[in-house]
């Protein structure tokens, strides 16, 4: 399983709004990229994986925090582009750590199928 590093979204849309549209459009917005930068990260699957081991309740909080991101990535879809060939599109650089090592295994839910 690919495994990702942490990405740092509220500099990626910061630098890029800022590059594109001028410095002083990014400070109205900046809670918003707060708000989804902080919610991505709390979405650390080991540590629920873990947390639901011991408290399968928990499975509801981890599924309104996803729906939550999801939210926030469909209003980010709608007004922003990813794709590099696109004008004024967002850089979000994704560094894969490990992908292919056949060596280390990057996730105990796949042992478990």
């Amino acid at each position: 399983m690919k495994t990702t590093m942490p990405i740092d979204i509220f500099l990626a849309f910061k630098t890029g709004i800022e590059k594109y549209y001028g410095p002083s459009y990014f400070p109205p917005v900046s809670g918003f990229f707060t708000n989804l930068a902080a919610l991505r990260n709390e979405l650390d699957y080991s540590k629920y994986q873990k947390m639901i081991q011991a408290d399968s309740r928990l499975c509801e909080e981890l599924e309104g925090k996803i729906l939550k991101y999801l939210s926030f990535v469909l209003i980010l879809d709608g007004k922003f582009k990813f794709e590099s060939n696109f004008p004024k599109s967002i850089c979000m650089p994704v560094v894969w750590s490990d992908s292919f090592d056949q060596n280390i295994k990057n996730s105990a839910f796949l042992n478990e199928i």
